[in-house]
């Protein structure tokens, strides 16, 4: 990250992301994580989902919140990853007033069908359902859904009555499923 006095009212803030290969020490971009065409899909699951972090019921309603055009909210490659999902950063006044901010993660139960099977991140993009399927290996789509959709309804309830640990929820599908 960097910071800038640029002389106004705030300093400028900026933060870039680098993912890299801990095999291969080479930049991870979203053209070895992603399918083909991925950006739009993309785009629609990232503007959802800065718009359940900021209370909103449409997405649209960021736009009377500071967000500017919300059809102009792509994929930046500014990103990070961890075992929980995609973590997107953008940048002061990239997509919304400085005073907003905007880093969004996404779980990788909402991206897992946008995601190449032998990208580099593959392993821990994969792993909940891989455990899940080892302990219920003969669960229908329907339930491999709603266990893939349990992070994002624990994480939104934990917010409002701690349902459990908020520092376990990294651990949700091995310590409570």
């Amino acid at each position: 990250s960097k910071e800038y006095d640029t002389g106004g009212a705030h300093d400028a803030h900026y933060y870039t992301n680098r993912v890299f290969d801990l095999k291969t020490g080479e930049r991870i971009t979203e053209a070895e994580i992603f399918v083909e065409d991925y950006q739009d899909d993309l785009a629609k699951i990232i503007v959802d989902a800065i718009a359940l972090c900021n209370n909103v019921d449409k997405a649209s309603d960021l736009e009377n919140i500071g967000f500017f055009n919300i059809n102009e909210i792509y994929p930046n490659k500014n990103f990070y990853v961890d075992d929980i999902g995609i973590t997107y950063t953008f940048n002061e006044y990239e997509i919304a007033a400085y005073v907003v901010g905007a880093t969004v993660r996404i779980p990788y139960e909402k991206i897992r069908h946008l995601l190449r099977k032998e990208s580099p991140i593959a392993r821990i993009a994969f792993w909940a359902m891989e455990v899940i399927d080892r302990y219920y290996p003969n669960l229908s789509e329907l339930q491999r859904e709603q266990y893939a959709a349990l992070h994002d309804l624990y994480a939104e309830w934990n917010a409002k009555i701690n349902v459990i640990s908020r520092k376990d929820m990294d651990n949700l599908y091995i310590h409570h499923v």
